[in-house]
């Protein structure tokens, strides 16, 4: 069915048809060359973009981490420069008043003043059951080479990882945003491309409808005046406006219809005897 419809057509919807459906083929194609390497090339740059964060995201949490174990560190030297006088000469009374104020920071939960044996001198604040042991920091105190005492303490990373939360947080929504961005730039690149694609199809339709209207207008009127030809009227002038195939053919076909007009009239002068 389709394709004795595709013979009756004209010359000219068949050549259209052809030329527009190569033409679609070909920008299709490119389109989806096209979008194909930009779409790579913008997901290697946001993957690139997201693995950079996630890095900065881990060195970040990692420089948090080490902060407060530098405080702690900083505090511990601290205390026992102070304390060691105050182990020598016994003034607990003075150890206890420190450690009330180290504890009032909400990043050291406790600390506790030992003397030489390892028994505590301050009782104010005490390490509770099942802290984890590398949240400690340890410093001995001395006086010279001889050891007077030691010090412990705690260090709460609650506030650190409430920090780390917020900022996997941040990361996590800079993240999304730049992947929704990713996805809107490849939308917008495919619907421009699928747009310029069409405007070629469309255009390149538009010029090679009106040039192959140009080229079989001849043929279609020289078809038409062979139909009044075959009716018997010899007075049809056809005429050949180009020398390529269309041109050449309606010159043969003048040459027909003058022998046909000399026949008709060589006939005529016959039957008048």
């Amino acid at each position: 069915m389709l394709k004795e419809k595709f013979q009756n057509m004209g010359i000219a919807t068949k050549l259209n048809m052809a030329i527009v459906a190569a033409v679609l083929l070909l920008m299709l194609g490119m389109s989806v060359a096209v979008n194909s390497a930009v779409r790579s090339a913008l997901s290697e740059q946001g993957d690139a973009f997201v693995s950079t964060l996630k890095e900065q995201q881990k060195g970040q949490e990692e420089l948090l981490r080490q902060d407060l174990v530098l405080k702690g560190n900083s505090f511990a030297e601290m205390l026992a420069r102070v304390g060691q006088d105050l182990i020598l000469n016994y003034e607990y009374a003075f150890l206890e008043k420190i450690v009330q104020s180290v504890v009032n920071d909400p990043d050291i939960p406790f600390a506790v003043f030992y003397d030489k044996d390892g028994n505590a001198v301050t009782t104010t604040s005490v390490r509770p059951e099942g802290f984890p042991t590398q949240n400690i920091v340890s410093k001995e105190i001395q006086a010279g080479e001889q050891k007077v005492g030691s010090l412990v303490i705690g260090l709460n990373f609650a506030a650190v990882e409430k920090n780390i939360e917020k900022t996997l947080a941040q990361g996590n929504a800079v993240i999304a945003a730049a992947q929704q961005k990713q996805k809107d730039v490849l939308l917008r690149i495919a619907m421009s491309i699928a747009g310029f694609a069409l405007g070629v199809v469309v255009l390149i339709g538009g010029i090679v409808y009106y040039a192959i209207r140009l080229m079989i207008k001849p043929l279609t009127q020289a078809v038409a005046n062979m139909q009044r030809v075959a009716q018997g009227d010899l007075d049809v002038e056809i005429a050949s406006v180009s020398g390529d195939e269309i041109g050449q053919m309606c010159e043969a076909m003048h040459g027909m219809v003058e022998n046909l007009r000399a026949t008709a009239a060589m006939a005529g002068q016959i039957a008048l005897g």
